[in-house]
């Protein structure tokens, strides 16, 4: 909640980005992956993540093909050409 209350005056209604909010975006997919990460080390063993993130590349097409909205889900928090304000 403080990531948004100290960032959410920066952003305007433009159609363009601006270039001040690509660290405020870098700091907000850290924040994503952190929190994925540590949902993930919950329920599996580091060795298990690794092995995932390292196979993931691999069966990406497959998994897309089989979960198309929850790929547009991540793809969109990590394309910031496609982040709204």
């Amino acid at each position: 909640m403080a990531f948004m209350e100290q960032y959410c005056n920066k952003f305007t209604d433009d159609d363009e980005n601006k270039l001040e909010y690509t660290p405020i975006h870098e700091e907000f997919i850290h924040i994503c992956e952190d929190s994925i990460e540590s949902k993930l080390l919950e329920n599996f063993s580091q060795e298990d993540v690794d092995g995932f993130y390292k196979n993931f590349a691999s069966v990406y097409p497959t998994f897309k093909e089989k979960n198309p909205d929850t790929c547009d889900v991540l793809n969109g928090m990590i394309d910031f050409s496609h982040f709204k304000a």
